[in-house]
């Protein structure tokens, strides 16, 4: 099975509110893409894989903003 985090690993762009424009910059971008992450193997589980996308998917999709948390869902092949 492959695993690979999801996006949203940059603060949200937010305009600029006397203009209404948002700057997007290349930091920005660079910011937002995970070119730099490692990869990693290992065992586990189907209870810790269960476990984990179950938290995953509160930290993404709570309905008390302030308990967001994470990127995006993380997205997987060959399971």
């Amino acid at each position: 099975m492959v695993i690979s985090n999801g996006f949203r690993f940059c603060p949200s762009l937010v305009p600029d509110p006397a203009t209404g424009v948002a700057i997007i910059t290349n930091d920005y971008l660079w910011n937002m893409l995970p070119v730099d992450s490692a990869v990693k193997t290992g065992e586990v589980t189907g209870e810790q894989i269960w476990n984990w996308m179950e938290k995953e998917l509160r930290n993404v999709f709570s309905k008390d903003p302030a308990k967001r948390f994470g990127g995006w869902v993380i997205r997987f092949k060959g399971m």
